[in-house]
């Protein structure tokens, strides 16, 4: 058995899974958003109209009121989907989205992690086709070292 054997067996992915993960997210998604909104230093107002910004081909735009909302635990309202890309934007983060995959068992994943998984998958193809090309090599040697 070959180590891509061995990894093609281990299943990690909790979508495949039987029991469903726990998706209680709604504070873990608000501290989040919180504490990057404090350690961007952009303060309320300047974080709101860099959400805007990013809405602004959308048709939508979030009021303060809206916002405050959203980031309040005691309010029955949650952040909605469509201004969680805006968010991440406006605070230069990933870390919100980070909170809505992990329970998955993923992480988002930018050009250079795609670009250095797609060579990690490279180099173990290739490594098991100089294996491969070596037992072939050694193979041919037996048969001619049996002819002779």
């Amino acid at each position: 058995m070959t180590q891509r054997d061995l990894l093609d067996q281990l299943d990690l992915d909790l979508l495949n899974t039987e029991n469903a993960p726990s998706l209680d997210l709604e504070l873990d998604v608000i501290a989040i958003i919180k504490q990057c909104e404090r350690n961007s230093g952009l303060g309320r107002d300047r974080f709101l109209d860099r959400i805007n910004l990013c809405l602004r081909d959308t048709g939508q735009r979030v009021t303060k009121i809206q916002l405050n909302k959203w980031l309040s635990p005691s309010q029955e309202n949650c952040v909605p989907a469509w201004v969680m890309p805006a968010i991440c934007w406006a605070l230069q983060s990933i870390e919100p989205m980070t909170a809505l995959l992990n329970p998955l068992g993923f992480k988002p994943a930018d050009m250079r992690a795609d670009l250095l998984r797609q060579k990690a998958e490279l180099d173990v193809s290739n490594k098991m086709r100089q294996q491969e090309s070596k037992d072939l090599e050694r193979a041919l040697q037996q048969i001619m070292i049996r002819r002779r």
